[in-house]
């Protein structure tokens, strides 16, 4: 019924702008009549191709004598070149023929398409220019510029879920002058937000609109473009296979405070939760696994309002987990900043430079999987009025949330570097949520763990406690050791060894943490193949030995003769 109702539509167009029509003109005695018979004849190739117009398709095949049988691609490319042969005869009697040189350079696109990206937009730009001339082949190039977004429209359905807001940016080419190269970028933070295939078609519908009820004898392959794409679009979108930009104000899940920034959404499976029943959870089992199946990242992001319990969030990454998921992503919202130039899809719609994102807060799954970055066992124990730091051996100080909780945020960002700091091996958290906390609550949490104030990395890797209760504080000697091992200071002489300071303090941090650990200075010097100690050896031979370690093929690749460590408190 729809292909009835297309071929319907085809005809009224046809008829509207003049009964049938004619034949393809004869080659022309003369040269310089042969030109109306090579519009002609594009017209027909264009009629067929983007209209489906099986009549042309005849006539064309017919008048360049080319066979129907055969490989499709052949036979297109076989046509194409008897075309090319008809516009060099036009352009050997008058080379600079505006028409004739036009529906070469369309033809020549059509014979070898572009191979990446810098050339489709070099393309796009020289058939902006004939479109935009007026020229007699100029609603030639409309087609062949809205062609690319409808490849592009329908292929993005059918594309991996992660892939499909890069097919559908593809339309960016033909609908908007500036280069969509940063669309494409492979880092998804340095992408701008990806556009609205809404948007995208109603832009489409545009380009077409100067063939509305124009004389041009391909304006109906347009209709039949449109008409195929609509139905089509609106299934996919009824079916979830487009990307849809996510709204985080819309969603109501919670903001990321300071400067400091999320990780885009990356498009991976992605579930509104609302306070899951067991009859929900058994829903989002089905809808899950097959989700995870097809994305193959096993990544599943969580939406939660900033005001939902974050049990919520508990209760479902339990259940990705089960179902395969290793890593689970709180959705919050974020600021991006922006810079579009003039003619890119987001000019003039970010206000301040600013437009509202959907990100990410990544979190293990497996806790067993942070391995040696997690040797202390640190959990972060986040509650509706405190947060705190414990691990087996013992607890930071318990710090207090308040109605404004940049100044928690502040402490827990500086317990913790002073934790890495004093253990720099360390790089694991461990979340664990009480209860009555939010959505909101415990996103502010694991983004001031996540990341400094100003967007740098702090901890290295997060994961969720999936257990029912949270470790209590413990007793111990944590904060004790933190404070003795993050005071210990190296220096080192010359500043050409000043790369192995690190690796020196690792030594020094292992020494307070052992014992006394008094401060102390040593001279080196190279013997042969060897560095010894020069000076007075340290009470702690295994301290030595570490530090010569370190520091022995540095001074022997550079040819050091001599080296000094000051070891401080």
């Amino acid at each position: 019924m729809l292909a009835l109702a297309m071929r319907a539509l085809v005809v009224l167009m046809v008829a509207a702008c003049g009964a049938a029509a004619p034949a393809v003109q004869p080659a022309a005695s003369r040269e310089g009549d042969a030109w109306p018979r090579v519009h002609q004849l594009l017209d027909r190739f264009d009629q067929a191709r983007f209209g489906g117009d099986a009549a042309a398709r005849a006539e064309l095949l017919a008048a360049l004598n080319v066979g129907g049988a055969g490989d499709a691609k052949a036979r297109t490319d076989a046509v194409i070149d008897a075309l090319l042969v008809e516009v060099d005869r036009v352009l050997a009697n008058d080379r600079l023929h505006a028409g004739a040189g036009a529906a070469r350079l369309l033809l020549e696109h059509d014979r070898q398409p572009a191979h990446d990206r810098r050339e489709l937009l070099a393309r796009t730009v020289a058939l902006k220019g004939v479109a935009r001339g007026r020229g007699p082949v100029a609603a030639n190039a409309i087609l062949r510029l809205g062609a690319i977004c409808e490849r592009a429209l329908g292929d993005t359905p059918a594309a991996p879920p992660r892939e499909r807001p890069l097919v559908l940016a593809t339309c960016l080419y033909p609908l908007y002058d500036a280069d969509p190269e940063p669309y494409f970028d492979p880092d998804p933070a340095r992408r701008p937000p990806p556009p609205a295939w809404e948007e995208l078609e109603a832009r489409l519908d545009e380009l077409y609109a100067p063939l509305r009820g124009s004389a041009s004898r391909v304006a109906p392959a347009a209709t039949v473009l449109a008409e195929k794409r609509r139905p089509m679009l609106r299934e996919a979108a009824a079916r979830g296979l487009l990307p849809q930009p996510l709204d985080p104000r819309a969603l109501g899940v919670p903001a990321v405070a300071d400067p400091a920034l999320a990780l885009p959404y990356d498009w991976e499976p992605f579930i509104v939760v609302r306070r899951p029943t067991a009859a929900e959870l058994a829903g989002f089992e089905e809808k899950l696994g097959g989700m995870l199946e097809v994305d193959g990242r096993r990544r599943v992001a969580l939406a939660l309002a900033a005001d939902e319990p974050a049990s919520g969030f508990v209760a479902v990454a339990g259940l990705a987990r089960r179902l395969g998921a290793e890593q689970v992503e709180l959705v919050v919202g974020w600021q991006q900043g922006l810079k579009p130039p003039p003619g890119d899809y987001w000019y003039g719609r970010a206000r301040d430079g600013q437009v509202a994102r959907a990100g990410v807060l990544p979190l293990e799954l497996d806790a067993s999987r942070l391995g040696a970055r997690a040797a202390l066992g640190l959990r972060l124990r986040v509650g509706p009025r405190a947060w705190q730091i414990v691990s087996p051996s013992g607890s930071l100080p318990e710090i207090a949330l308040g109605p404004d909780a940049a100044p928690a945020r502040a402490s827990l960002r500086a317990q913790l570097a002073r934790v890495l700091d004093a253990f720099p091996d360390e790089g694991a958290l461990v979340v664990s949520v009480l209860p009555e906390v939010t959505a909101a609550g415990l996103a502010a949490a694991v983004h001031a763990a996540e990341r400094t104030a100003d967007g740098g990395p702090l901890v290295g890797a997060l994961a969720i406690d999936l257990g029912a209760t949270a470790p209590a504080p413990a007793r111990g000697t944590l904060e004790e050791r933190v404070a003795r091992r993050a005071a210990a200071r190296v220096t080192v002489v010359p500043d050409a060894l000043a790369a192995r300071a690190p690796a020196l303090r690792r030594c020094w941090q292992e020494a307070v943490d052992r014992g006394p650990g008094r401060p102390a200075t040593l001279a080196l010097e190279t013997e042969g193949r060897t560095v010894k100690v020069v000076s007075r050896k340290l009470e702690d031979a295994a301290l030595e030995r570490c530090l010569v370690d370190r520091i022995q093929a540095a001074m022997l690749d550079a040819g050091i003769g001599s080296a000094r460590i000051e070891l401080s408190r």
